[in-house]
């Protein structure tokens, strides 16, 4: 199994006067980052689909997950292989083709949530991604899972 974790960047987000919110957000593999290690793109909205999908995944409720990106063609896919072991494919990524601990990757999505949330929160943004990001996570156990920052962040 490899390890796949979601790596965001608080100190890059930026909320634009619409109310969008982006920053930096990837997926790391253990020799590669996908879709790139400064990716920028919706954070906020991205880890609310990605904790209810995989949250899906994890329950048994679905067998497979596609975890798109809202810039570029970018997503990746994440198949049931037995148990608690997933397939993550993401195209034009081999380095990050694999199986991995789908219950480890929902805990990742889980910390990245809170940290992006617990950052906006703490700007006094309020919007409805936001509240549906918090609503994605309300229910989900506290883990010991820190995300690791992006290198080079500012």
């Amino acid at each position: 199994m490899i390890m796949i974790e979601i790596v965001v960047d608080p100190d890059t987000l930026e909320c634009s006067p619409a109310g969008s919110i982006t920053g930096k957000i990837c997926l790391r593999g253990p020799t590669d980052s996908f879709p790139g290690e400064y990716w920028r793109d919706f954070p906020v909205v991205l880890l609310t689909w990605w904790v209810t999908g995989l949250g899906l995944v994890a329950s048994g409720d679905r067998r497979t997950f596609s975890g798109d990106f809202m810039d570029g063609p970018y997503s990746f896919l994440v198949e049931v292989d037995s148990g608690e072991v997933g397939r993550i494919v993401c195209p034009g990524s081999e380095s990050n083709i694999g199986f991995v601990s789908i219950d480890a990757l929902l805990q990742s999505a889980v910390a990245a949530g809170r940290l992006i949330l617990e950052s906006c929160r703490g700007r006094a943004w309020v919007s409805r991604d936001l509240e549906s990001l918090e609503e994605a996570l309300v229910g989900r156990p506290n883990n010991s899972f820190k995300p690791k920052p992006l290198r080079g962040s500012t």
